[in-house]
């Protein structure tokens, strides 16, 4: 009777392994495919495109990285491995630049300096979203064909890192959109604070 219990207790786990298995290789095959079409985007905006292709560029692959997220965005098996984080990331930072260039878009084009350098901000908000997905799009790859990369503690801290400081400098672009004062140098303060960031992140995060 042990014996049967045995047997069944080892091929429910055999079986559970099976399937955790099959799991993960849906999910290399859904983010290999999602990261073409992220690739795509990257490859567009590194050569130049302008408000309207872009929208129109992400609006085509909305339906795939759409349906990425909701499929793994609940799956606490999946979401935790920092592959996933990383296009999750990359998918948010080409979203966060579509509202941020919407927002320049409705706004009207003036020669008042001061109102110039408000709009240079959001181009580098912008610039910002795409360096910051570039840089998770190569992680991600690497990190799909590495697994002992998902179990080192210092990539997860990374990204966060890297999350943190990006947002620190688009909150400091966005209060350049509401101060009247000094402005010229504010903007020259957040541009060294850009540049110290891409020379800090500029190596993929050392994957």
């Amino acid at each position: 009777m042990k014996k049967v219990f045995l047997v069944l207790f080892l091929s429910l786990v055999i079986l559970g392994y099976g399937c955790t298995s099959r799991e993960t290789e849906l999910y290399k095959k859904d983010a290999q495919a999602v990261l073409e079409q992220l690739d795509k985007i990257r490859t567009t905006v590194e050569i130049g495109i302008n408000y309207r292709d872009y929208s129109s560029k992400l609006g085509d692959a909305n339906y795939h990285l759409s349906n990425f997220i909701d499929k793994y965005q609940k799956n606490e098996r999946i979401n935790k491995l920092n592959s996933y984080k990383a296009i999750s990331n990359a998918i948010e930072n080409y979203k966060a630049a579509m509202t941020f260039w919407d927002a320049k878009v409705k706004e009207p084009y003036s020669q008042n300096l001061e109102y110039d350098l408000k709009i240079m901000s959001i181009d580098e908000l912008i610039k910002l979203e795409f360096f910051s997905a570039a840089i998770f799009i190569k992680n991600a790859k690497a990190l799909l064909n590495n697994s002992d990369k998902e179990k080192d503690k210092a990539v997860a801290k990374k990204f966060e890192e890297l999350n943190k400081n990006k947002d620190a400098i688009a909150n400091d672009m966005t209060m350049l959109k509401t101060t009247n004062r000094d402005l010229p140098d504010k903007m020259n303060e957040v541009q060294d604070k850009i540049k110290n960031f891409k020379e800090s992140f500029g190596s993929a995060l050392s994957l």
